[in-house]
């Protein structure tokens, strides 16, 4: 009895000191856990980037050990080098399933909304005001807009979070392993990890920021200057790439034209980045530089979709700023302490960012129009009544445990269950030919198949209907399915 008494104390003891996180998280799960789910019902999730991302994360179970990406015919560590994902993929390999994933982000950005507040709360020592701003963070449009087009980038928002709160609080061990996640998760995680750390100078030990810098300047160097090129002679130049120029081309060419930076920030996706976090990380001063710096990094891409800060390239910008909101607060502090009654002010910055984030999402700008939004899901909603009864004949389908499948773009997520699918766009001709025999076939009776100009969905429908080798299971007005004769396939 005496150990189950103290056992409920020390639980009541933990509700009561993170009772403000645990409300921010469920309330995170279920806004989040909404929108993942009407996307989801409205069949909204195509092959990319979900598909592709639990392909990649199931794949090293029969890949030999390797990230393989299908669309891209290669490792994935060979374009993006984020070892993380081995980690992520201990969780696909045994639930390979579009709701799975769907599930991991939600809580993986949950967990960052509550890591976030704890952070703000500690810096400012202010609990309200540090709620108002994880809210406005968690309802903004980038936010949103990466979470609608989920992609594991979102780990930053609770990798970071969580190194600047630990570190804060001088829990080296937790900060360290935060770092590390951070520099394993994205080639240029080591820009969010010095990012981060700058955050810190004057507020911890001189010694300690340095160390966190070194680590983040030595993997870097080590792990994708040499490393990376040691496994991945033949990579491919991201940065040449999507920017058009080499690294310190584009630096040289940023600081010899300080006005195209200025026109940059301050007009198209730049201006509507400003005005969704209502310029307030300026009161920050020098702490803002590296969000300022990695907005225009990503503004400046040749690439539209970097350069518009659409699907989920808004994330870290946004994010970066939003972690010097809380050392704006208490310039703002300041200032309304000189006007007067600072408790009649000091609320108006975090409930007006607030606001703000609604009515951004609310009403996104043309460039983040590109990519997944609420108006677009609000719209979708009215086909739930339709999608619903597609939905479950998908899930059915997934019964037949196919060891092979050939799926449209649009249904491959849903029918994905982690052995071998391909898709029209790249193995048509494959299929057609005979040389490729899948034993189960989903297609839809759209007009276009996305990506496949040469080929409609009712010639692809033809050939099956046609083949003496498939007998079909699944004819409805908007979707057929088949299964190879030979394979015997039950649910």
């Amino acid at each position: 009895m005496g150990e189950e008494t103290e056992r409920k104390i020390r639980m009541r003891r933990f509700l009561e000191k993170y009772k403000t996180e645990l409300l921010l998280f469920i309330a995170s799960l279920l806004y989040l856990g909404s929108l993942s789910f009407f996307e989801y019902a409205t069949l909204s999730l195509g092959w990319h980037d979900f598909g592709l991302q639990i392909q990649i994360l199931s794949s090293p179970r029969f890949s030999e050990g390797r990230l393989w990406s299908y669309d891209w015919g290669a490792d994935f560590l060979s374009v993006h080098f984020s070892p993380l994902l081995y980690v992520l993929s201990i969780f696909l390999i045994p639930l390979p399933f579009l709701e799975w994933w769907l599930i991991i982000g939600c809580i993986a950005l949950s967990v960052g909304i509550a890591g976030l507040f704890a952070f703000f709360r500690r810096v400012t020592g202010n609990s309200s005001a540090s709620s108002f701003f994880a809210i406005a963070f968690l309802l903004n449009p980038y936010v949103t807009a990466t979470h609608l087009y989920m992609h594991y980038e979102v780990f930053l928002v609770p990798l970071l979070s969580g190194f600047l709160l630990f570190a804060w609080e001088d829990r080296k061990m937790p900060a360290f392993a935060c770092l590390l996640g951070i520099l394993l998760l994205k080639e240029d995680g080591w820009i969010y990890a010095l990012s981060g750390t700058f955050l810190l100078l004057g507020k911890k030990p001189f010694r300690t920021t340095l160390v966190y810098f070194l680590i983040s300047v030595l993997y870097s160097v080590i792990a994708l200057g040499l490393f990376k090129q040691t496994l991945f002679p033949h990579s491919s130049a991201l940065f040449l790439e999507h920017w058009g120029k080499t690294p310190v081309a584009f630096l040289l060419n940023s600081l010899a034209n300080p006005l195209e930076i200025l026109r940059i920030l301050s007009t198209g996706s730049g201006k509507f980045l400003a005005l969704s976090l209502l310029a307030i990380p300026v009161l920050a001063t020098w702490r803002s530089i590296p969000g300022i710096a990695v907005s225009f990094l990503w503004l400046s891409s040749i690439s539209p979709d970097r350069a518009s800060l659409a699907f989920f390239y808004g994330l870290a910008p946004t994010l970066l700023l939003f972690l010097t909101i809380p050392f704006a607060f208490g310039v703002w502090e300041a200032i309304t302490n000189r006007i007067g009654d600072s408790r009649k002010f000091e609320f108006l910055l975090p409930i007006s960012l607030l606001i703000t984030s609604i009515a951004a999402s609310t009403f996104p700008n043309p460039a983040l129009l590109r990519s997944p939004n609420l108006p677009d899901l609000a719209a979708s909603l009215k086909t739930v009544p339709e999608k619903v009864p597609i939905l479950i004949s998908l899930i059915k389908l997934r019964g037949y445990k196919a060891n092979t499948t050939f799926s449209s773009f649009n249904t491959a997520a849903y029918v994905f269950q982690g052995g071998e699918l391909r898709l029209p766009y790249k193995d048509w001709e494959a299929v057609r030919a005979k040389q490729w025999k899948p034993d189960l076939v989903v297609l839809t009776t759209e007009q276009k198949e996305p990506l496949l100009r040469e080929v409609t969905p009712s010639e692809m429908i033809r050939f099956f209907d046609t083949n003496l080798e498939y007998t079909s299971i699944l004819q409805t007005r908007n979707l057929r399915a088949w299964r190879k004769k030979s394979s015997y396939l039950a649910i």
